[in-house]
């Protein structure tokens, strides 16, 4: 009606082959677009589950470290201690020997060797005691080092699926965690950075 009225030709300009290809690609466009969505929103779930895991293994490995090292350095000390402890026992139970062959054994010396003896014996266990912790702690302590080595691994995943938002996004998230997350990651991505051209110069 509007055509006639300004005298323009009646017939539509495009065939209604092309039409119907046209609304039918509109149609895969609007579906490729609906799986992408879907896509990123399951990208950005198993991105926060990624953090959240790496936040917990960090807080995780920070506190076996202080509890490790710090049980370490007691038990070092004590096996230093009884370390100590044996080695003056023994210098004692061997002048004791040596005094007592030097001279007709009595009763007092033999009662002194024997005390000392039976002090010697439970040192030994002791200190065998102190060693199997020892062994235990050094397991502890290796087997959080070995979970620590591991993180990198996820340090890399985090970067890759960052990346994938920042490309898709192009920078500008639309929601208000998305920023937070792309902010973070920038500044994350800029210490790392900073610290390898600190060691180049070192």
């Amino acid at each position: 009606m509007k055509r006639r009225r300004r005298g323009q030709p009646v017939a539509d300009p495009v065939s209604a082959e092309t039409a119907l290809a046209l609304s039918k690609r509109v149609g895969e466009l609007e579906e490729t677009v609906r799986q992408a969505s879907v896509l990123m929103y399951r990208a950005r779930d198993s991105r926060d589950s990624y953090r959240a895991k790496v936040r917990a293994a960090e807080a995780s490995v920070a506190t076996e470290r202080r509890r490790a090292g710090a049980v370490v350095a007691e038990q070092a000390a004590k096996t230093s201690a009884m370390r100590d402890q044996l080695v003056d026992l023994r210098r004692r139970l061997a002048d004791a020997e040596r005094t007592a062959r030097e001279r007709v054994p009595a009763a007092a010396d033999e009662g002194v060797v024997a005390g000392l003896r039976s002090r010697l014996e439970d040192g030994n266990t002791a200190y065998a005691k102190l060693m199997a912790v020892h062994e235990r702690l050094r397991a502890s302590f290796d087997q959080v080092s070995a979970q620590a080595r591991g993180l990198p691994e996820v340090y890399r995943a985090w970067d890759r699926l960052c990346q994938k938002l920042y490309q898709s996004t192009k920078g500008k998230p639309a929601t208000e965690a998305e920023q937070r997350i792309l902010s973070q990651w920038v500044s994350w991505r800029n210490q790392q950075q900073q610290a390898k051209a600190k060691a180049g110069q070192k």
